[in-house]
């Protein structure tokens, strides 16, 4: 008998955080050309789960809680809801644009209960376990932006 994953409802779509705006512009252009929703996660908004963000039912919204005294991810993308082909199509596009993000993580069974600001803490202690380099606090990479 075969192991069947389960993978959560998940809208098709990208949460940023963090991205410089020219990054995000052109993120977003690449996004709008695959019929793909963004949406700007605000420092306020980190305390939220990621299901909740994602917009997928059953992840009511929790307390406001502003991230912007924990340490300063770099840029930060999280994409739900495509399938892999659509994901490596979107990879690929991004390669081609030089638009460079460097956290990613795709919506799953195991992250999608996470607090938004506990993804960005393990995203980043992955980047510097397994060789991405280390990201000093505060890094002028990271560029957050006011919620609109």
């Amino acid at each position: 008998m075969k192991a069947r994953i389960v993978r959560p409802a998940v809208p098709a779509g990208v949460l940023v955080y963090g991205m410089a705006p020219e990054m995000e512009e052109r993120l977003r252009a690449i996004l709008e050309e695959r019929g793909l929703p963004m949406r700007r996660v605000a420092p306020e908004e980190c305390g939220q789960t990621v299901g909740h963000l994602a917009g997928c039912s059953g992840y009511a919204a929790g307390p406001k809680e502003d991230a912007r005294g924990e340490e300063t991810p770099l840029p930060c993308m999280v994409m739900g809801g495509l399938a892999e082909r659509q994901l490596d199509d979107l990879l690929a596009a991004m390669r081609r644009a030089g638009v460079e993000v460097p956290l990613k993580a795709v919506v799953t069974a195991h992250n999608i209960g996470w607090r938004f600001a506990d993804l960005l803490r393990e995203l980043r202690r992955e980047r510097e376990k397994f060789g991405g380099g280390f990201i000093p606090a505060g890094s002028p990479v990271a560029t957050t932006h006011k919620s609109d």
